[in-house]
């Protein structure tokens, strides 16, 4: 037995983020409404971008494919996560915390439907 934290159950854990996320988009369930477009745009650009920048990173330190896969999406959300918090301490811009939010579902999208395609060209027979 290590040190490390206590895991929780992943249906637990998709539970309280779901809760989390309806929370916070329903503070301000207009606002998230209005912009959901230009959120969209910029979480499209903002992934595109840093998912290149991920790969080309893996690719200049001779990751193994493992790990390249692993960059690949780690990238884009851990600098979401610092651009978030940046913007709720250092600018005082809770508002920010609704963006993230939204951006971080439409992201999840982006990256079910490029496992989803990347699965299905591995394993092109294989159900789940």
């Amino acid at each position: 037995m290590g040190f490390g934290a206590p895991t929780i159950p992943p249906e637990v854990a998709l539970v309280l983020v779901i809760a989390l996320l309806a929370l916070i988009i329903g503070t301000g369930p207009k606002e998230v409404v209005g912009h959901v477009r230009e959120i969209a745009v910029v979480t499209v650009i903002f992934t595109t971008v840093l998912l290149a920048l991920g790969w080309l990173m893996s690719l200049a330190f001779r990751l193994s494919a493992a790990d390249r896969w692993g960059m690949l999406f780690e990238f884009p959300c851990r600098n979401l996560a610092i651009a978030a918090v940046i913007g709720i301490t250092i600018l005082n811009r809770p508002e920010l915390v609704r963006f993230a939010a939204t951006f971080f579902l439409i992201q999840a999208v982006i990256f079910l439907a490029l496992i989803t395609a990347f699965v299905n060209q591995r394993m092109p027979n294989k159900e789940f």
